[in-house]
């Protein structure tokens, strides 16, 4: 990448004073502000304000290749003043806070003259850091033993990284407007983005000891591959975004329903077994009166007594269905386990024929889709815990809880299906058809208090 700006030592200074603060400049201080922050003189990068403006236009550079941005929008003019405080891990702390106040944040950003593509900012920044953070554990695994400031080129690396790819990540993640992509996704750009952020972080910890990381380069290799994990995880995200954010939560849901009604289904194929606990009992009797001191007897009773950990499995495990059945919990094991059925289909065809065809919609106040799109990443979340609950209180053999368990299950899997209905311009089409026919067979089952109502109403009406 060609350099930008202001020369090296411009842009790093290693010599400046015992300490550098970290703080927020400006006439008031905003949400982003945080504490003073001090780092040891060999750790610190301070960057000028043309530093700031020299990042600006790099990370539009950056991804004008495909995308047209708007720096201005990226970073506005107060920002930079901002930046011209900043240290190399005192910025990268301070995005930290702020992609974190991101998560927790529903407003939107400010009003921009144009929409930025923030997965493409984000993409294109996040290839450059996992490139520029490969440079860097190279060179600081070839560092010379002896040498007490880092080499030329690792300053010059570390000095791309916070000129360019570093404040757009932020920017990007920060940009991402809920109107586009609703909540949860910008919510989900912040997390993997504060989490490269973080991953640099542990690596650029190295920098500053590059004089004495002979017997640290393993240290350093672990900060790269974290990063790297990190990067390719949000590349992933970035280059499939939306669609395959939802396709990857309705496989994930899928998988976990799977597993529950594979487990359900092995309990209740379980038959109850006295007879062995009360021969345990017996055994345990005999062998407390015919203890002796001698070691085969000992070896004897040890092989013929149940071991500690299958006494713990025991109690731990769920019991068998009576075979009485008294509560009638084997009919609601029947329901829960077609429910899980049905759940699974509806799933597993919306991830093939419904989820790819999702579009951003563009930043339009009046659009549902960004709303649908926020309620369909939590009742795809919130699914499998339901029906996890219903397994623990079939195992518990509560009836009344298994009810009421069904019911919360049957309306989250009908709201999934309400969500999914429609295609994603709000008309029918030929998957809408298959979900009428899933509301057709899912439908809450009636309280038991009711049935027997009706039962003794009906001879007194005849």
């Amino acid at each position: 990448m060609e350099r930008m700006g202001p020369p090296l030592p411009a842009l790093i200074d290693t010599g400046r004073a015992s300490a550098v603060t970290l703080s927020v400049p400006g006439p008031a201080q905003n949400k982003f502000s945080s504490p003073a922050i001090r780092h040891p003189p060999s750790a610190v990068r301070p960057i000028t304000a043309a530093a700031a403006a020299a990042a600006a236009a790099a990370a539009a550079a950056l991804c004008h290749r495909q995308y047209s941005i708007n720096i201005q929008q990226a970073f506005p003019s107060h920002q930079k003043s901002y930046l011209g405080n900043y240290s190399a891990f005192s910025l990268l702390t301070h995005l930290q806070s702020s992609l974190s106040l991101v998560q927790q944040d529903n407003s939107p950003p400010s009003s921009t003259a144009s929409p930025v593509d923030a997965f493409a900012l984000a993409r294109d920044a996040t290839h450059l850091i996992r490139a520029h953070a490969t440079k860097v554990s190279l060179l600081l695994t070839n560092a010379p033993s002896q040498q007490k400031q880092p080499p030329a080129a690792l300053s010059a690396v570390v000095a791309d990284l916070i000129e360019g790819p570093v404040p757009a990540l932020a920017s990007a993640a920060q940009g991402c407007d809920p109107l586009w992509c609703g909540v949860v996704l910008r919510r989900e750009l912040a997390l993997l983005a504060g989490r490269v952020l973080a991953g640099l972080a542990g690596l650029l910890r190295f920098v500053s000891g590059a004089a004495s990381l002979d017997d640290d380069n393993q240290s350093s290799v672990q900060a790269t591959a974290i990063l790297w994990s990190a990067c390719d995880a949000l590349i992933q995200m970035t280059s499939s975004a939306p669609a395959g954010f939802f396709v990857a939560k309705a496989r994930q849901s899928e998988e976990l329903l799977k597993d529950v009604a594979d487990e359900l289904r092995e309990w209740g194929q379980q038959e109850p077994d006295y007879e062995d606990v009360y021969d345990d009992d017996d055994d345990d009797e005999d062998d407390d009166q015919s203890f002796s001191d001698d070691d085969d007897d000992d070896d004897d009773d040890d092989d013929s007594s149940p071991s500690a950990q299958s006494l713990i499995d025991h109690l731990l495990s769920p019991q068998p269905i009576p075979t009485d059945d008294p509560s009638q919990i084997r009919p609601r094991l029947a329901t829960t386990l077609r429910l899980l059925r049905l759940a699974t289909l509806l799933l597993g065809a919306a991830h093939r024929r419904r989820l790819p065809d999702i579009h951003v919609p563009g930043c339009d106040p009046d659009s549902p889709l960004p709303t649908r799109l926020d309620a369909l990443a939590r009742v795809l979340d919130g699914l499998p815990e339901r029906f996890e609950d219903l397994a623990a209180a079939l195992y518990a053999l509560r009836p009344v809880d298994v009810d009421d368990a069904l019911r919360r299950c049957v309306r989250d899997a009908r709201h999934a299906a309400d969500l999914l209905a429609d295609d994603w311009d709000g008309a029918p089409d030929r998957f809408t058809l298959l979900v009428d026919r899933f509301r057709q067979e899912v439908k809450l089952p009636e309280p038991e208090a009711s049935k027997a109502a009706d039962t003794s109403a009906a001879p007194s009406q005849g």
